[in-house]
């Protein structure tokens, strides 16, 4: 993420769109938890941020430590 502009109490900012997808996913699913997070919610859905995939499957492996 990186700040282009900051004034008048408004900042922009650059991010990648995976990270700006995982942004608008914990904010639609902490909406209750987070105070005044609907301007930047809707802000995210107005530039097309869309919400990340589903995984189908997680991978969960072990890898012991070489001695």
């Amino acid at each position: 993420m990186n700040l282009v502009k900051a004034e008048n109490g408004e900042i922009v900012i650059r991010m990648p769109v995976d990270e700006a997808s995982d942004a608008l996913y914990t904010l639609r699913n902490r909406a209750d938890e987070l105070d005044d997070c609907e301007d930047l919610t809707e802000a995210l859905e107005a530039a097309g941020v869309p919400m990340p995939e589903e995984e189908d499957h997680r991978r969960y492996e072990y890898m012991p430590p070489v001695d």
